[in-house]
């Protein structure tokens, strides 16, 4: 039998340092991995919160040319021109709000926000957009992905 040598030695204790460096490593990159995760969960929240309110701003100017156009409506002498005007800023308003709840569609067809998460709270609201705005939602869409997801979600 060999003595072990100081190589021998120096080796192990250089394998075992090794070992323990590469553990570490490991460690390190899984809490580090664990932690990128809870950033894009955070990510992906912020984004959904953003297009909420974003929604939201574009669907108040909705309703302020809408009331706007029924202040007018029943005023003593309408003028048929601002009316005709506000009717015209109100399509593009509404136009607007839809893009972005298009874009939400589509972020949860696509599988960016799970969908069993966003059904619960948004099946309302896309059943509200296309039942109260049908004339932008026929044959022709371009929303098609709040119909798509509209159509899915009714038959669940």
């Amino acid at each position: 039998m060999n003595t072990p040598t100081a190589v021998d030695w120096l080796t192990a204790v250089a394998t075992a340092i090794g070992a323990i460096a590469t553990v570490a490593g490991v460690i390190i990159a899984f809490i580090q991995l664990r932690n990128l995760n809870s950033t894009l969960s955070m990510s992906v929240l912020s984004a959904v919160l953003q297009l909420e309110a974003e929604m939201n701003a574009r669907k108040e100017k909705v309703d302020s040319v809408a009331s706007a156009i029924r202040r007018e409506g029943i005023a003593k002498s309408p003028n048929e021109r601002l009316v005709e005007i506000l009717k015209d800023e109100l399509d593009g308003y509404l136009e607007n709000w839809l893009n972005a709840a298009d874009r939400l569609a589509y972020c949860i067809k696509k599988g960016y926000l799970p969908e069993r998460d966003w059904r619960v709270e948004y099946r309302e609201y896309f059943l509200g957009l296309v039942r109260d705005h049908e004339q932008y939602f026929g044959a022709s869409t371009i929303y098609t992905n709040i119909l798509d997801l509209n159509n899915r979600w009714r038959r669940e």
